[in-house]
């Protein structure tokens, strides 16, 4: 062994000039024996366990009680960590109890780039004002010095971020909306060429069948009436509506109070 540890040392001197000291086999030896427990089962130290821990209080918890008892060296040669580390948890579990055993935040008490108060209830105030106006358009109006980024953030902390409705949502919304107005109170008139259907066209040029369809649709309930015209014209449009409205005066509906949308 001695033999090998010096031509080492002679090839490193030939390389570099300096001479170094070989460990021995039995320096490999104690870092083997140090890093077993008693029964050869590998050690695993505090520092690995509080990073793959997922309640690290429950754990500080076990080593305060342990140091309580056993005392702060014991402590930190059951669990593997320095003994600072044992009277820092073991003072925070004695002022506080549970709860100050979390891990301390290390954001910095004063942030010298971080906006101030004015600017950011500025930035909050004129989204208020404009909500449909995104951050980079804001930020080229109103000469706003933060970034969209940092304004987008600002305004979700203040609950006023832009959220997308789902569709389900939009049609409950709708719904209510529609059944506020009651019944009969709007008819929606549209109009629609048959010339586009395939099963519907050989029999519409053969045998003369109409080309256009009318339809009028009450908005709350859905009611539909249909009525079909070979022309696409203001004269076939004023006779559906007026057969539409004496249909709702025969029925007991007053014409006069319905509202007729159409989108021509």
């Amino acid at each position: 062994m001695g033999r090998g540890r010096e031509r080492l040392r002679r090839d490193h001197k030939g390389l570099t000039g300096v001479k170094i000291r070989v460990p021995s086999l039995l320096f490999f030896r104690v870092l083997e024996r140090r890093s077993l427990g008693r029964e050869g089962v590998p050690v695993v130290y505090y520092r690995e366990l509080m990073r793959e821990s997922k309640d690290k209080k429950y754990f500080r918890l076990k080593l305060a009680q342990y140091a309580k008892v056993n005392g702060i060296k014991a402590a930190a040669r059951m669990f593997r960590c320095g003994r600072n580390t044992v009277r820092q948890w073991l003072k925070r579990h004695q002022e506080g109890g549970y709860q100050e055993l979390n891990d301390i935040s290390r954001r910095p008490e004063h942030s010298p780039r971080k906006l101030p108060r004015k600017e950011i209830d500025r930035i909050v105030s004129i989204k208020k004002s404009m909500r449909t106006v995104g951050a980079e358009q804001l930020r080229k109006l109103h000469d706003i010095t933060a970034s969209p980024r940092t304004m987008r953030k600002y305004w979700r902390e203040h609950g006023i971020g832009y959220n997308i409705r789902k569709k389900h949502k939009v049609k409950n919304d709708l719904r209510a909306m529609k059944a506020a107005r009651g019944l009969f109170a709007q008819i929606q008139v549209d109009t629609k060429h048959l010339n586009d259907i395939p099963e519907y066209w050989e029999c519409m040029v053969e045998q003369g069948l109409p080309r256009y369809q009318y339809t009028a649709r009450e908005v709350v309930s859905g009611l539909q009436m249909i009525g079909y015209a070979q022309e696409l014209s203001l004269s076939n449009s004023l006779t559906f509506v007026d057969l539409i409205e004496r249909h709702l005066r025969q029925a007991g509906v007053d014409p006069s109070t319905i509202e007729i949308q159409t989108d021509n």
